[in-house]
């Protein structure tokens, strides 16, 4: 079943470093199954609709989704209205005083999750409102509850920025050379804003752009031409197989799998 997403990302061009998207998925009737892929962002899920479910755990109406390893699924039947925010990488570290890593993996609701935020999402949340007036006033609430002194500096900023757009290097070794930092510092750094190692982070950036390339290739059905020994060395690994490797690491299945069963990228991160 396709989904009716429409992306509202520019609805506030003030995101503060915390936002990356904004979007709002809607389906009036119907059964939903989806796979989610591992990602390095967070999302903040409002639901107005019927109950959503990750891998068969119920979620609250407002949760924060955290960053995934490893591959889940999401299933919800019958009315669907939600409004989603997927957080920049480090973007969920400004909203909690809490560690990070302490919601990868898992589903939160947000009254435990970011102190204060829970009560302005219950007033502003009314789906009688224009879709963009209501997720306007959501982005705004969230960026005011971020804590200003969990800012990374400039220089972290600058480098995950140039990960997300696609400047991904080989390995740790060669992320310290390019940004200045130590090994150390830069584990220490990762670890209060990010949730996860370094070398972590880089393997699910290569992946999450492996698949929007498939993902890209799909619609415009240029599948058969797509080369996997070529991707594979467009990204620097060893060989094919050790891309295949990796790819089936994260979605569970190989690329050639992947392809033929035309997965669907995901609800949150992945979309």
């Amino acid at each position: 079943m396709l989904l009716n997403i429409t992306d509202y990302t520019d609805i506030l061009p003030e995101r503060n470093g915390i936002i990356e998207r904004v979007w709002f998925l809607r389906s009036d009737n119907g059964q939903v199954n989806h796979h989610l892929l591992p990602t390095n962002r967070a999302d903040l899920l409002i639901n107005a609709g019927s109950p959503m479910y990750y891998d068969d755990i119920l979620a609250p109406d407002a949760h924060i989704a955290g960053a995934r390893n490893y591959p889940s699924k999401i299933r919800h039947e019958g009315l669907l209205r939600v409004v989603g925010l997927t957080f920049s990488p480090y973007g969920l570290s400004m909203m909690t005083n809490g560690r990070v890593s302490e919601f990868n993996g898992r589903i939160a609701a947000v009254e435990n999750a970011v102190s204060g935020l829970s009560s302005h999402l219950k007033m502003i949340k009314d789906h009688s409102r224009p879709e963009s007036s209501m997720i306007t006033d959501i982005c705004r609430a969230v960026i005011c509850s971020a804590n200003s002194s969990r800012v990374p500096d400039p220089r972290f900023r600058g480098m995950i920025d140039d990960l997300r757009r696609g400047d991904i290097p080989r390995n740790v070794d060669d992320l310290c050379a390019r940004s200045g930092y130590s090994k150390r510092m830069l584990e220490r750094l990762f670890h209060a804003f990010i949730g996860n190692t370094p070398k972590e982070y880089l393997r699910k950036e290569r992946f999450g752009r492996i698949v929007r390339i498939m993902g890209s290739s799909m619609r415009k059905s240029l599948l058969p031409d797509l080369n996997l020994t070529t991707l594979a060395y467009d990204f620097e690994f060893c060989d094919q197989s050790h891309m295949i490797r990796e790819f089936k690491r994260f979605s569970g299945v190989t690329p050639s799998a992947y392809r033929a069963a035309d997965y669907v990228k995901g609800l949150c991160g992945q979309m």
